[in-house]
């Protein structure tokens, strides 16, 4: 497989349905539904638990072994890394503010969720 296969072939790009697509663009944002994947880095489930979560790439360090950051994605027995192009397609999804966001974040979220419909 070539690299450029191998970069566009996980189905890991959230759209703002929450439907899981394969695309190139990955945006500043990713998320976590669980373990969706199996060895063979193939989504088997749109979630594993209702507690879904989106933060910023930025934040923290992999510790999971492999050369590239592409060798990091969907590995076996890790949560599968999903990604978004900005915030607000991560909201629309379902998703919410992870724990880095501290005091202000969470905050923030629940003032503008009645205002977007979301319940």
């Amino acid at each position: 497989m070539t690299t450029t296969q191998e970069r566009s072939s996980l189905q890991n790009r959230v759209t703002p349905w929450g439907d899981l697509q394969v695309a190139q663009e990955r945006g500043e944002w990713m998320g976590n539904r669980g373990i969706l994947h199996d060895d063979d880095k193939k989504i088997e489930s749109l979630w594993r638990h209702d507690h879904w979560v989106t933060c910023l790439i930025s934040y923290g360090e992999s510790r999971r072994k492999g050369e590239t950051s592409r060798e990091k994605l969907f590995t076996p027995g890790n949560y599968s890394e999903l990604f978004f192009l900005d915030e607000a397609i991560a909201f629309a999804a379902g998703h919410r503010p992870c724990s880095m966001w501290g005091a202000v974040g969470p905050h923030r979220y629940a003032y503008e969720q009645p205002a977007a419909g979301i319940p």
